[in-house]
């Protein structure tokens, strides 16, 4: 290539970057937000999330769907609780940190809940407290576990709501007595004998 060729190329090169069309980088217009969009497709965002946060939830399981309407019954409780000592009420929808916390502290101390129980309430406050539009940050979800950790390691703690087998009272114990000791067979063979029945004794 000559000198004359190789100066016609750079020329080229260089009509082709001034010259090229630059596309703009976003259409909507507007003031930008703190997250880089404008007001406008900031509004169609939020429309969106609320919108899949509905669908969400309409495919919950209804099981699922009572048991966060119960955990948010014991927020509402919790809250309650919480102004009376305060003076003051908050929002239902100010799941901090500290709310958060005290949410599972307040279960572990005053409802004797146990670990697993608390740790699901953790999970239906965070999804109704959204649903309704807060903004639960994650640090919140992250210190309440934090804190439901050592309550976990606790035994006596794990035991709770599990409950005692019943005990056999002596009525039940006459009943297994005097159940009869044969029955008759549905195919006409020999009587089946009643298991408990070679065991029985009498009880006072």
């Amino acid at each position: 290539m000559t000198a004359r060729q190789s100066g016609v190329v750079m020329k080229l090169e260089r009509a082709d970057v001034v010259d090229g069309e630059l596309l703009p980088a976003a259409r909507a217009s507007g003031p930008v937000t703190d997250v880089g969009y404008d007001a406008a497709t900031a509004a169609v965002l939020a429309a969106l999330d609320h919108r899949a946060e509905e669908h969400l939830a309409d495919a919950r399981p209804k099981k699922t769907r009572d048991g966060y309407a119960r955990d948010w019954a014991l927020w509402e409780e919790f809250h309650g609780w919480l102004a009376g000592r305060t003076g003051h009420a908050l929002p239902l929808t100010a799941v901090t940190v500290g709310t958060l916390v005290g949410f599972v502290v307040w279960l572990d101390e005053v409802k004797r809940a146990a670990p697993n129980s608390i740790d699901r309430r953790i999970t239906g406050v965070t999804v109704t407290a959204r649903r309704q539009g807060a903004a639960v940050p994650k640090e919140a979800t992250t210190a309440a576990r934090e804190a439901l950790k050592p309550m976990k390691r606790d035994p006596q703690r794990l035991a709770r709501g599990r409950g005692k087998a019943v005990a056999a009272t002596p009525e039940h114990l006459r009943a297994m007595n005097t159940a009869p000791a044969a029955r008759p067979p549905a195919d006409g063979g020999p009587p089946a004998r009643h298991p408990g029945a070679a065991r029985a004794c009498p009880v006072a």
